[in-house]
């Protein structure tokens, strides 16, 4: 636990103290290359899987580059991640401050998702002695679920990033008048489908980053 409590607060600290846009962009980036390695591993490469997998993270690119690429992994890994990298530039140019948007985002989600993981590590804690039960040793079924929750939360917090990066515009972006600074709304706890979207543009969750 004491872990995985370090590695989140790394990647906090990242987002709380920096402000060189560089950084961020390579946080953001370095998650969504291990989200896309690992669930490309995990496909079998067909074109039709392959099509209903960029569909499912609404990324679009053309059936010539997909077929082109599908004997190689690593060739359509570029592809797509080269493609979602041109998606964070262009909004990086069009969007005034946007990378500092993406850190505020990332860092309401990831609050929000460590806050979930204590309660879910204290529930845990306190159903895991009735593993005994199972001939389970308490401790090293303990140490399972709790790797398999911490990858929930790197998981959890890629899946937001990337629907954010793709989804977010200038219209999802809040002015604070009289001061015209831009505000990110946000909260730690779970969210639910009704509540505002971590993302800050004012929708609810389920019509907006959530659908």
């Amino acid at each position: 636990m004491n872990q995985q409590r370090k590695a989140v607060y790394n990647k906090r600290q990242i987002l709380v103290l920096e402000n060189d846009d560089q950084k961020i962009q390579e946080l953001v980036f370095n998650l969504i290359e291990e989200k896309l390695k690992t669930d490309l591993k995990n496909l079998e490469l067909r074109f039709d899987s392959i099509k209903e997998y960029l569909t499912s993270i609404n990324i679009s690119l053309e059936d010539e580059i997909i077929r082109a690429n599908l004997k190689n992994s690593d060739k359509l890994f570029f592809a797509i991640f080269e493609n979602i990298r041109q998606i964070y530039f262009s909004k990086e140019k069009d969007i005034e401050n946007f990378n500092q948007i993406t850190r505020s985002v990332a860092l309401n989600i990831l609050d929000s998702l460590w806050m979930i993981h204590l309660e879910k590590m204290e529930q845990l804690r306190d159903s895991v002695s009735l593993k005994a039960y199972s001939n389970i040793e308490p401790l090293v079924a303990y140490k399972k679920d709790s790797f398999v929750f911490y990858k929930d939360l790197w998981r959890d917090l890629t899946n937001y990033l990337l629907d954010f990066v793709i989804k977010f515009s200038n219209k999802d972006v809040i002015h604070q008048a009289p001061k015209s600074n831009t505000v990110i709304t946000g909260n730690k706890d779970k969210v639910g489908r009704n509540d505002p979207c971590p993302c800050g543009s004012g929708k609810k969750f389920k019509h907006c980053c959530g659908k």
